[in-house]
């Protein structure tokens, strides 16, 4: 692995791990090292909590039982993709390739003897019902796409972009998932705006992504043609667990042509749990790219992520090699991303996000396997 992919993928685990905070907060005032330390160790089980919330979550059982999942297998794969591919006829599409959502209303049932959709009655919808396993001898789940309106987008006619020149993408939608009759997810597309010209990059994206009990809120804004705004928010049944706001800067508007070690100029934002931990991060991600074997100099220098923690600075994350110990009295530094506190100590942060990967991974071993390996 070279040290920029060992650094991004270091720095993602740790901003991961160490977002996470106990949601009951935390004191007021100046924290020693130690406190710190303590209210980073006690985020891991609040996240851990989270990630089983949605893991045993209606809509995340919906998606084992149909897929089948199995330590990282799909055994229902086949089954599930002729499911999928037997729905052609019934999606209605014009002249243009758009979608005619008001052709496609109506209420179709899964039949499992014939391994085809049969249409069962009108709608002022789309309603599809099928079963959740192919032993499910029933139709108990249900999918409702309840509106549907698109605009017309088009693309540079060159390169990769030749054969969609024009496509007509989603402005807004709903759609909801039930399983046994219970709500477990669901989707709003509250707003999608395009640019016009050559390539209509999204202008505006307001959507909220439910999977039952959590709520993903997703807003994205272009401020100026090369200013662009994300703010991602996460809820457990309300409560917010995660919050992402970001902002990126590029060259140019020539987007049809924009590469990311070329053109991403600015990288910044803060990412914070409702408990009181928060890290704000900026950085020149494009120009730290550009390099074939970064220093870590170089790598700090272009990248800053600083802790803080209701408030209070926690430290700084900084990129380290391995060094080996200069005498027997000295202990060899690990490669990795390392904390440094606020009174000058520092620790390899491998301290807690990889027994977090591996509590993780038991988890969703279901869907992923084994994915945790830091040999």
């Amino acid at each position: 692995m070279t040290k920029k992919a060992t650094f991004t993928t270091l720095l993602i685990l740790t901003l991961l791990t160490l977002t996470a905070c106990d949601s009951n907060g935390g004191e007021s005032g100046n924290t020693t090292v130690q406190q710190d330390q303590q209210n980073i160790e006690a985020s891991l089980d609040a996240l851990l909590d989270a990630a089983r919330d949605m893991e045993e979550g209606s809509l995340s059982q919906f998606v084992k039982t149909f897929a089948g999942a199995n330590e990282g297998n799909y055994q229902n794969e086949d089954w599930a993709e002729n499911m999928i591919d037997e729905l052609d006829p019934l999606v209605a599409v014009d002249d243009e390739d758009r979608l005619a959502f008001d052709d496609n209303q109506g209420r179709y049932a899964w039949n499992a003897s014939a391994e085809a959709w049969e249409q069962t009655g009108n709608s002022g919808d789309f309603v599809l019902e099928f079963p959740t396993s192919p032993s499910e001898s029933v139709n108990d789940a249900t999918l409702t796409v309840t509106s549907y309106e698109d605009q017309r987008v088009v693309f540079a006619d060159d390169g990769e972009f030749e054969d969609a020149d024009e496509v007509w993408l989603p402005t807004s939608a709903e759609a909801e998932m039930t399983v046994g009759g219970e709500r477990a997810g669901g989707v709003t597309l509250n707003e999608a705006q395009y640019a016009t010209g050559d390539f209509g990059i999204p202008t505006s994206v307001d959507l909220q992504i439910e999977t039952a009990p959590f709520t993903h809120q997703i807003q994205w804004t272009r401020n100026e043609p090369t200013d662009f705004d994300l703010n991602v928010t996460l809820q457990n049944g309300g409560e917010q667990v995660l919050n992402l706001t970001a902002n990126a800067g590029i060259a140019d508007d020539d987007y049809a042509d924009f590469e990311l070690e070329e053109d991403l100029e600015s990288l910044s934002g803060t990412l914070s749990f409702g408990g009181g931990m928060r890290i704000e991060f900026d950085g020149t991600l494009g120009r730290l790219l550009q390099l074939d074997d970064p220093s870590p100099a170089q790598i700090n220098e272009a990248l800053n992520a600083v802790l803080f923690y209701n408030d209070q600075r926690i430290g700084e994350l900084e990129y380290r090699e391995r060094r080996e110990a200069a005498s027997e009295d000295e202990t060899a530094q690990e490669e990795g991303v390392y904390i440094v506190y606020k009174d000058d100590t520092s620790e390899n942060a491998a301290r807690y996000y990889e027994d977090f990967a591996e509590s993780l991974e038991l988890i969703v071993f279901d869907y992923t396997g084994d994915f945790v390996d830091f040999e």
